[in-house]
């Protein structure tokens, strides 16, 4: 859960590691989102890969297409295989 004091949101024990170099290559939003997503998810589902409907429900993606793009994008980059 989130806690809010002032106005800075402070997560109270919930977080999850992301490498700091996925802002450095040149990916769009949806790419970075997607991937940090992908991050948080399979470290808690056991490396199980989230189908497209997971990803845009929780990255605020409104289609499948887009979700593709992204994915397509983190493998062009080798970031995902």
């Amino acid at each position: 859960m989130v806690e809010m004091e002032g106005t800075v949101r402070r997560a109270k024990r919930e977080f999850f590691m992301c490498p700091n170099e996925i802002f450095n290559v040149g990916l769009s939003a949806y790419s970075i989102a997607t991937y940090s997503y992908l991050c948080m998810y399979m470290e808690e589902h056991n490396y199980e890969f989230p189908d497209d409907e997971k990803i845009m429900k929780a990255c605020g993606i409104r289609n499948s297409s887009a979700v593709s793009d992204a994915l397509k994008e983190l493998e062009s980059k080798g970031i995902i295989n």
